[in-house]
């Protein structure tokens, strides 16, 4: 998954929540310690944390619960929830794109296959076209032009004149 560039903040939680007691040092090292765990994909440490932010903020954050510990580890809660979400959007996002490749492919696939018969038909259509032309063109004799496509069926003009007599 690429760098996750937001997490959702809700201003009203802020203000209403157990951050809202704290000073203002305390709370934008929360601010900084979320920014940082986000960052790191809800993956960060206890010396990690400690090197971003003053220790007795840590500890004042670790006493709200604001942030807790499981062993070395460092968990911020609602953002390890929103990390889930978004993995989980992540893959349903992945499998929906497959899909959808596939489908594409099948599509362009039968595209090429109807091409492929109208190619082929396109040229049917033109030999037709050839034969018709040499036929007229076979008609042609003389100088005269004759509207039957069968050069054998012509009756020439003097033996129509001998069949009138």
């Amino acid at each position: 998954m690429k760098e996750l560039p937001y997490f959702k903040f809700y201003p009203a939680q802020w203000i209403t929540g157990n951050i809202s007691f704290l000073n203002y040092e305390e709370q934008g090292a929360f601010m900084k310690a979320c920014c940082f765990y986000w960052s790191q994909e809800c993956k960060l440490n206890k010396m990690q944390l400690k090197r971003i932010i003053p220790e007795e903020s840590y500890n004042m954050l670790l006493d709200n619960g604001l942030i807790k510990t499981n062993g070395e580890e460092i968990q911020i809660t609602w953002l390890d929830e929103q990390f889930k979400d978004r993995k989980k959007q992540h893959k349903t996002n992945v499998e929906n794109g497959r899909k959808g490749g596939l489908k594409t492919q099948e599509n362009n696939r039968g595209l090429s296959e109807a091409l492929a018969d109208n190619s082929s038909e396109a040229q049917a259509l033109r030999k037709d076209k050839k034969r018709k032309e040499k036929i007229k063109k076979d008609n042609i004799i003389k100088d005269k032009i004759y509207t039957t496509t069968d050069p054998n069926l012509f009756v020439d003009d003097e033996i129509k004149n001998l069949l009138k007599k």
